[in-house]
């Protein structure tokens, strides 16, 4: 089955075992409600993804060659992360669902405290 969306996950939630546990779960979602491609701007997170993982098709998000395939982007972090994910895309944004990790995060939608 072809996959419906790609999902960027941006955050550095490889620092973090409770964050990472979190992710983790909503990637369980997501796969089981759709085919999904999923995008990691860090490597470390990716990979440790693929450990738990190992049939999900997760990639290094490389902006200069998927960027026009991002359908969501998932943030965990705070006003600084959801910059450096939008930053990432030179035309239109998709749209971004946010995690605020830290005390203040003025932009974000959702905490995980």
């Amino acid at each position: 089955m072809e996959p419906d969306l790609a999902v960027l996950m941006v955050g550095r939630i490889f620092e973090e075992d409770l964050v990472f546990k979190l992710i983790e779960k909503a990637i369980g979602i997501i796969l089981s409600l759709s085919p999904v491609l999923l995008y990691f701007t860090d490597a470390r997170t990716k990979d440790k993804i693929l450990e738990k993982r190992p049939k999900a098709a997760a990639f290094e998000f490389i902006p200069s060659q998927h960027h026009s395939l991002i359908n969501y982007i998932i943030t965990i972090g705070g006003d600084g992360t959801i910059l450096y994910a939008a930053k990432e895309f030179k035309t239109k944004v998709p749209p971004i669902i946010t995690f605020q990790r830290g005390s203040l995060g003025f932009m974000c939608r959702f905490s995980l405290h």
